[in-house]
């Protein structure tokens, strides 16, 4: 009620969680987080392919071939990693 947000909106938030496997709903007791193991990693990896797919469509739409954006992608990777060091 302090945040202004609709019952339905936490409604199908809940219901979202809970067909990611984020959460399990027992009726009458709650709503409680899952003990999936890997759960996050395979979270981080549903996110990581989202952007890769976003990345796709731009190259795409840009022209770049399969080949350059490899390149690219492999070339931010080093970048990245060095950067780390």
């Amino acid at each position: 009620v302090a945040l202004n947000i609709s019952v339905i909106t936490i409604k199908r938030a809940y219901l979202e969680l809970e067909h990611q496997g984020v959460i399990t709903t027992r009726q009458g007791r709650g709503s409680f987080i899952s003990e999936t193991v890997g759960l996050r990693a395979s979270l981080q990896q549903q996110d990581l392919d989202t952007h890769l797919a976003a990345a796709v469509e731009a190259a795409q739409m840009l022209g770049i071939s399969d080949k350059e954006l490899e390149a690219r992608l492999r070339k931010l990777q080093q970048e990245t990693v060095g950067s780390k060091r």
